[in-house]
């Protein structure tokens, strides 16, 4: 019997609630020659024992002492056996057509190292919006995203909607470890900078914002670090368009700003202030530089305030 034409790497930590629909999701796919490989990221509830119930033969089970979700994915990269890996979070699922969908993409967009498709964001109140990216980013309903990183705060790739040439982890590297928020955003950097990325603007994938044990509401304590180190390796890569490098350079920036705004909003100015200095005035020009210093200087009672009315915003929105 021959290597799968997919490995699915699924990382499992405390989420038996989800597992077996994430699990469904891929059994249940249009297209079937798979390997699913669940790594059990030192679970203590009974997830891994869900898993280890189901007899298909295309799933195994890979137990490790808990390190975060990168060093789960990272070992699931080196125990799989095929050449296209995808990734899949216990408490997501995916639409019935997703591997057809980047199998497509790859068969039609061979120059590209990485695949992705739209996906839907289902949030806990039961409102639901779909993710795709801008019309000008690629031509038609299928095609390369052009100018990445100009549309990439709009997060067109995201982690349970996209498959990864093996090869490309040889390149950029693995998922960043030790990090519990912003390991991927920083992992779909690495990638966008040395590779082109296949899009379809069809929905394949559920995105469950906000389950029990997700990390998705925790802020991104070494996500701007991250985005830095990969940022100086990037200017050193002569390989690396000058001005590919300078669209990675502004979208860094717009990620430093939000991670800044976030942590101003939760009411932990210290640190917000401290990565403010760490960006500094000419990055941001002085008069965008004083407000965001007298926006962190507001009282933790009112930004508590101002977090609230964010909040709503936001959930109306999404509603919306």
């Amino acid at each position: 019997m021959g290597d799968p034409s997919v490995s699915v790497i699924i990382p499992l930590f405390n989420k038996e609630l989800y597992v077996l629909r994430a699990i469904d999701s891929v059994l249940t796919q249009s297209f079937h020659d798979f390997e699913v490989v669940v790594v059990n990221d030192g679970s203590t509830d009974n997830g891994p024992e869900l898993v280890r119930r189901i007899t298909d033969p295309r799933i195994r089970l890979i137990d490790q002492m808990n390190g975060g979700v990168s060093a789960a994915r990272n070992r699931g990269i080196r125990e799989a056996r095929s050449e296209l890996i995808a990734f899949l979070d216990a408490d997501d699922q995916w639409m019935r057509t997703f591997l057809d969908t980047v199998l497509e993409l790859r068969a039609d967009y061979p120059e590209a190292g990485a695949y992705a498709t739209a996906y839907r964001v289902v949030m806990p109140t039961g409102s639901v919006r779909d993710v795709i990216a801008p019309p000008k980013s690629c031509d038609g309903p299928t095609g390369i995203l052009e100018d990445y990183f100009r549309i990439a705060h709009h997060a067109p790739v995201w982690s349970s909607a996209v498959a990864v040439l093996r090869a490309k982890f040889k390149e950029v590297g693995f998922f960043r470890q030790g990090v519990a928020l912003g390991e991927d955003a920083d992992m779909w950097l690495r990638i966008a900078a040395n590779c082109s990325i296949a899009y379809s603007r069809e929905v394949c994938a559920v995105y469950h914002y906000g389950c029990a044990g997700s990390a998705c509401q925790t802020l991104p304590t070494r996500g701007v670090s991250l985005m830095k180190e990969s940022l100086s390796q990037i200017e050193a890569d002569a390989r690396i368009p000058s001005k590919r490098k300078e669209a990675i350079r502004r979208y860094v920036r717009r990620y430093q700003l939000v991670t800044i705004r976030l942590y101003g909003l939760r009411g932990n100015g210290p640190y917000a202030r401290l990565l403010l200095r760490d960006l500094g005035r000419k990055s941001l020009g002085r008069l965008r530089w004083l407000y965001m210093w007298v926006f962190l200087h507001i009282p933790p009672c009112i930004l508590s305030l101002i977090h609230m009315c964010y909040a709503t915003i936001l959930s109306e929105w999404a509603e919306w």
